[in-house]
């Protein structure tokens, strides 16, 4: 008798065992957050470059046209994540009075090389330039065509300080010697508001 009881105690507590949920797998353990890139010396060396400028325009002459002078504004601003600048520019006055310019400037950490894109009202076309320091001089190379004849351009960011610095752009047309075609003097502003147009 006893065993019966005993059997029927066991047959009782598997049942309800049985009717039990069952326990709740563990929840897996969360991914590890993925760290964020973070910019390089390589940008912290632009960062002079940043602010609101007025812009003294000196034009060589040449065969596109006599010498002159002009003003600009640009504003340069820190791109996305602190990876890049952002370069807006505007001709108050002078030979290209009217002409609004968009670049972009990088470090490619993959190529090693500073790398520029720039698009303006002037020209129906991108140009990308690539780069290095020479000493505390930032010198920037591209190629293109300019009224169906190849060129190569050289773009100089010298004088780099708190109070602004200097693009020198020479070209080089169909194959012929680099020469100076406009040196642009930026001097930074307090404020963002851009200078009244002539």
């Amino acid at each position: 008798m006893r065993s019966v009881l005993l059997s029927a105690l066991a047959l009782s507590s598997f049942a309800l065992a049985a009717q039990q949920p069952a326990a709740a797998p563990a929840a897996p353990a969360a991914p590890a957050k993925m760290e964020a890139p973070k910019p390089g010396p390589e940008m912290a060396k632009l960062q002079d470059l940043i602010g609101n400028f007025r812009v003294d325009e000196h034009i060589e002459a040449s065969a596109m046209g006599p010498a002159s002078v002009g003003a600009g504004f640009s504003h340069v601003a820190q791109g996305p994540g602190g990876f890049s600048i952002l370069i807006d520019y505007t001709t108050l006055s002078g030979a290209m009075h009217g002409l609004k310019g968009h670049g972009a400037m990088a470090w490619d950490d993959n190529a090693k090389t500073y790398k520029q894109s720039w698009v303006d009202s002037m020209s129906p076309t991108l140009t990308v330039s690539t780069g290095a320091w020479e000493g505390d001089t930032l010198v920037m190379h591209s190629e293109g065509s300019f009224m169906g004849k190849p060129y190569k351009e050289q773009d100089v960011f010298s004088g780099i300080g708190a109070d602004g610095f200097t693009i020198t752009i020479s070209w080089s047309m169909d194959g012929g010697p680099m020469t100076k075609m406009m040196t642009l003097n930026h001097h930074r502003l307090a404020s963002a508001a851009a200078p009244a147009t002539k």
